[in-house]
């Protein structure tokens, strides 16, 4: 079952994320459900390459069909230990001593 017109959110995390915004709204734009049926959400935290001000900047103009397009930025002070590989797919839990 398929319907076309329903709405859909995009919700989408970044951090240090800068050098992959080109190919990121290339992606969106390319997307085939009607656009403006469409709504995006970035939350940006943490970056130290200026990813917000360039979301920010590229938001103006990118995605110009989508319903709704919103930028937050909220830091919560985390940042990959020293030498820990980012993807390694050992998460250590926020319980852990």
């Amino acid at each position: 079952m398929t319907n076309s017109n329903a709405s859909v959110l995009i919700l989408t995390p970044m951090k240090s994320a800068r050098r992959f915004l080109d190919s990121y709204f290339e992606g969106l734009e390319k997307l085939s459900h009607p656009h403006a049926a469409l709504s995006l959400g970035i939350l940006e935290g943490d970056s130290d390459d200026g990813t917000f001000e360039a979301v920010k900047e590229r938001l103006a103009l990118a995605c110009p069909g989508f319903r709704r397009k919103v930028l937050v930025k909220k830091d919560f002070g985390f940042a990959v230990p020293e030498g820990i590989p980012r993807f390694t797919g050992h998460a250590t839990s926020c319980h852990d001593g």
